[in-house]
């Protein structure tokens, strides 16, 4: 499993994971004034850290390096193989969401599950395109980071995400 790919690919990965990156600075910075700062703790933030590291390393080793590897590899000689790849790589990330989530409601596994598919099929194109493992581990794991810190304040993150309430 390449983390690094070859020359240039971490820094292309890096690039292409961009607008996934931005759309969380942009949805934090809207979330910053929402959010109970006088509340806030140390664990507060290496809560999240700690528990966001975990499912973005081993679910990019898995999918992408693994599973859509070996999807390339072997259907490397087919007409639309690497698309292919992509894209049932894509569906099962997704899927495994989908039948994984415990402890939460149909709606919200739902919503989680719908967003899976455009972060599988970004994150599956980008490895596709740099076979670079490293800068989609960064980027799932900022994501995740993000979303369990947003976890903790349940009100906020509604409130804030909510353009009527606003």
């Amino acid at each position: 499993v390449p983390f690094f790919g070859a020359k240039n690919s971490f820094r292309t990965s890096m690039i292409l994971m961009i607008p996934l990156s931005a759309e969380l600075i942009l949805h934090g910075a809207n979330l910053g004034p929402f959010l109970p700062w006088e509340e806030m703790t140390f664990k507060n933030f290496v809560s999240p850290l700690l528990s966001g590291l975990r499912p973005g390393v081993s679910e990019e080793l898995i999918f992408r390096g693994l599973v859509m590897g070996n999807m390339m590899r072997l259907w490397k000689h087919k007409t639309h193989g690497i698309p292919a790849s992509v894209l049932a790589s894509a569906l099962i990330f997704a899927v495994v969401h989908f039948i994984g989530l415990t402890g939460q409601g149909f709606a919200e596994t739902l919503v989680q599950v719908l967003f899976c598919i455009p972060f599988g099929l970004v994150a599956a194109a980008v490895y596709a395109r740099t076979r670079c493992l490293t800068g989609l581990i960064l980027a799932h794991s900022f994501f995740d980071c993000f979303l369990m810190f947003l976890k903790q304040f349940p009100a906020a993150a509604n409130y804030a995400g909510n353009p009527t309430l606003q």
